[in-house]
């Protein structure tokens, strides 16, 4: 049975047959009838083992395969990485692609890819006069933002409240328990209950509303490579003036107005909007440079390291060296590992490893197998 692939940019078909013991795998090209056709030819025991999806595809690039943990197809540069699995179009499945094939790479999306939340939760809250509201600690991603006055908020372990002003924003990737209101000095209320008394996506109301307008939320990860990728983010991130990100207020805007009136499709609105108001506060927050914390956010922030994440990300089945790496990032070998180190916190072979680790794993949790 024939199978397609998009591999050479044009929608070829492909047959593949396995090897017997002391064989290799490959592939043959049709006769001159066909010649854009690729098929099988019988393995030495005679046995054929179709191991590519089938259907028509239409982009440039390898959509889907379906093949057996460690078959190699092709030879020499003309090798196709998979497992059994069908990868739909997103940004891993660049791991299962030729090694020499280089796409345009965007690291932040491929990251924020593999952080696909697996549940969310968001609210407005409107409040007046003295409140304070306790939460208890949680995985995940938790963000803040204030509309209109301000909010107080104090990170359990650290020494000092957290001022957020209208237009400011505070993101946790930490699981530490927090404190919110407008000011330390009263008695905490139970957050749960207050919070859940509202309907989903709705409106919080504290002492009638009207002094202070702002948004809470979090994000739930499942799976070991989104723990990894958050544990690598700053545990706090705190950005301001928001209003002058004109994106980024836009979206603020749209999910403030669905809580406050929520109509048909609002849930999934808010969802997808919340997603990209968090990519957006990811930009702004390497724009800054303030990253004190090595990790990836750092590293896209520098220029040297981010080319050459950048080409890491593009083709991370390449056969890179530290060598080839410094040479995307225009640096010397030894100048290239410590400034990567200093930057990403880990040497940059450690970091290839584990981010074609995330892949794998990625593509398991969300195989259909």
């Amino acid at each position: 049975m024939a199978r397609t692939t998009d591999w050479f940019g044009e929608s070829i078909s492909l047959r593949c047959w396995t090897s017997s013991p002391g064989h290799a795998n490959g592939f043959e090209k049709a006769g001159p009838a066909q010649p854009e056709r690729l098929h099988s030819r019988a393995s030495p025991n005679g046995k054929r083992k179709t191991i590519l999806s089938s259907g028509m595809m239409k982009a440039a690039r390898c959509r889907a395969v379906t093949v057996e943990v460690g078959v190699t197809i092709g030879a020499g540069n003309d090798t196709i990485y998979a497992q059994k699995s069908e990868i739909p179009s997103q940004s891993s499945n660049k791991m299962f692609l030729p090694p020499t094939t280089r796409t345009f790479s965007d690291p932040l999306s491929e990251i924020l890819d593999v952080l696909q939340p697996s549940s969310y939760m968001f609210r407005a809250i409107d409040a007046r006069g003295e409140w304070l509201l306790q939460f208890p600690g949680v995985d995940g991603l938790r963000c803040y933002a204030v509309t209109r006055g301000q909010i107080w908020i104090h990170i359990d372990g650290e020494a000092h409240p957290r001022e957020i002003r209208a237009g400011g924003c505070l993101v946790l990737t930490c699981k530490h328990a927090i404190k919110l209101g407008s000011s330390m000095t009263r008695f905490a209320d139970d957050a749960v209950g207050v919070m859940t008394a509202a309907p989903w996506g709705g409106v919080v109301n504290i002492n009638g509303g009207g002094e202070v307008y702002g948004l809470g939320g979090f994000f739930m990860f499942e799976g070991q490579a989104a723990k990894q990728l958050l544990r690598s983010l700053p545990r706090v991130m705190q950005l301001e003036n928001l209003a002058e990100n004109a994106k980024l207020s836009v979206a603020m805007t749209s999910i403030m107005s669905e809580l406050r009136e929520p109509k048909p499709g609002g849930k999934l609105l808010v969802e997808n909007t919340a997603l990209c108001m968090l990519v957006l506060i990811m930009r702004q927050q390497l724009g800054t440079g303030d990253q004190a914390q090595p990790g990836w956010l750092q590293g896209l922030g520098d220029a040297k390291i981010g080319r050459a994440l950048t080409a890491l990300h593009a083709a991370p089945a390449s056969p890179w060296t530290l060598a080839s790496l410094a040479s995307e990032a225009g640096m010397s070998r030894s100048a290239f590992a410590a400034h990567f180190r200093e930057r990403m916190g880990e040497p940059a072979m450690g970091y290839l490893q584990r981010w074609r680790m995330l892949l794998a794993a990625d593509q398991l949790l969300h195989s259909s197998d």
